[in-house]
């Protein structure tokens, strides 16, 4: 090829990487401006872009979002703020071939956001946030990352070794997935007491669903969390806990798994010393109505649902009725094993109002069966609950086995609730 060929080569395609550039920058641009648009139309919310500084490529900016007091105090339950809340947000990003690279922080130095934090001594938390977009495929990827910093609060000392969020999603935030990991947090309050978080790591995807954001799955790990208070002789700890969860729909209704270990807890106070440990509780809820359970979600979400509000949205879900199955709920403390597993399921409910109505359908229409076994040490470590367990048994409510170990079948139909087929008053 010759020079003047290569040349043009060259001028080409510095064209279409500019133009693509270009079209990556107005993308974006347009992207921000509707959201500043979108929180304009909510009430009690003004949001403005200042302090502009254009590059060709690259943009320089400042987000200014003001919170009227009734907002915050409908929103966020907050009462003692009584001016408007001003939250300055710097923002710099650069525009690539279909790709921004941008970084933005919460200036805690500007405004008021830290009365509307009550925190007024939190003047530096010193943190980075980053977004990177790719315009072809509508994705962002979030970074957020807390460094170690040490803080005062009146005589209550805090530490943190960081914290990192990342996250991977849609231009809109509709779907996606995150992660964020907390180094180790302590607090000490001196003769009061000190409290430790020594990690959390948690991995989830969502999605939104009328409007709702649900968690599909999710994998949490807490390595250590501890309180003592030497003073007062009390003191906990707690070693890897653990929850997996997962949400699936289908037609209209909802299933729900989840497990939640714990591999050891320790409890001691002046009275007595227990250690609980190989903890375990796998569940399932199975035909759940999925409106009733999106506006559950939205309500949950809420500082101050009002009453009414929860009342219907619990309708709902006993008017569809449901059904689930515990299949381990088993503990060892203080070397006694109790382990016990159920099913359940509950029948539609046609009533419109929790009355008497409910209670009896409740009574009429809930199926249980459950097992529960119980170690044979448990007297020697338990013994105010030896005579009551021995009652049990005289009464055919529960077996022993040739080793001393307890068992009793649990059921409820119709109205009736039996262990081990023996009927039990009600």
């Amino acid at each position: 090829m010759s020079t003047k060929g290569i040349l043009s080569v060259v001028i080409a395609s510095t064209a279409i990487l500019t133009g693509l550039a270009s079209y990556s920058s107005a993308v974006f641009t347009t992207k921000i401006e509707q959201q500043i648009s979108e929180k304009n139309s909510i009430q009690g919310i003004e949001a403005s872009i200042i302090e502009r500084n254009n590059g060709f490529f690259s943009r320089k900016q400042t987000y200014k979002i003001v919170l009227s007091p009734d907002y915050v105090s409908q929103e966020f339950n907050i009462n003692t703020v009584t001016e408007p809340v001003e939250i300055f947000i710097p923002h710099h990003y650069v525009a690539y071939p279909l790709y921004i690279v941008s970084d933005f922080r919460l200036d805690m130095a500007r405004g008021s956001i830290l009365k509307f934090l009550v925190a007024s001594k939190l003047r530096n938390i010193p943190h980075t946030a980053s977004i990177h977009t790719n315009i072809m495929f509508s994705s962002s990827d979030i970074a957020v990352n807390i460094t170690p910093h040490t803080y005062q609060i009146d005589d209550i000392g805090f530490s943190h070794q960081g914290a990192n969020l990342t996250a991977s999603t849609d231009f809109e935030f509709l779907q996606g997935d995150f992660d964020f990991d907390i180094a180790n947090f302590t607090v000490d309050a001196g003769k009061k007491g000190s409290f430790k978080l020594g990690g959390l790591i948690v991995n989830s995807t969502f999605a939104t669903i009328d409007d709702v954001m649900v968690i599909n799955q999710s994998d949490g790990l807490l390595k250590n969390i501890a309180f003592n208070a030497q003073d007062q002789g009390l003191s906990f700890e707690a070693n890897d806990i653990s929850t997996t969860s997962s949400v699936s729909f289908v037609d209209q209704k909802l299933s729900i798994n989840a497990d939640f270990t714990v591999n050891s807890v320790t409890v001691n106070n002046p009275d007595a010393n227990y250690t609980l440990k190989d903890s375990v509780i796998e569940f399932s809820l199975d035909d759940i109505d999925q409106q009733a359970y999106l506006e559950l979600e939205q309500i949950s979400r809420q500082l101050n649902p009002e009453p009414q509000q929860m009342t219907e949205v619990l309708m709902a879900l006993v008017s569809a009725g449901g059904k689930g199955n515990i299949s381990k709920f088993n503990f060892n403390i203080n070397d006694v094993q109790f382990d016990s597993s159920a099913q359940f399921s509950l029948a539609p409910y046609q009533g419109t109002a929790i009355t008497d109505e409910l209670n009896q359908h409740v009574a009429q229409n809930l199926q249980l069966k459950s097992q529960l076994n119980l170690s044979n040490n448990y007297g020697q470590i338990f013994a105010q609950f030896k005579p009551m367990i021995e009652h049990f048994i005289q009464s055919g409510y529960a077996a022993v086995d040739s080793e001393g170990n307890v068992s009793s079948k649990l059921s409820f139909e119709n109205g009736q609730l039996t262990a081990n087929d023996t009927a039990i008053s009600m």
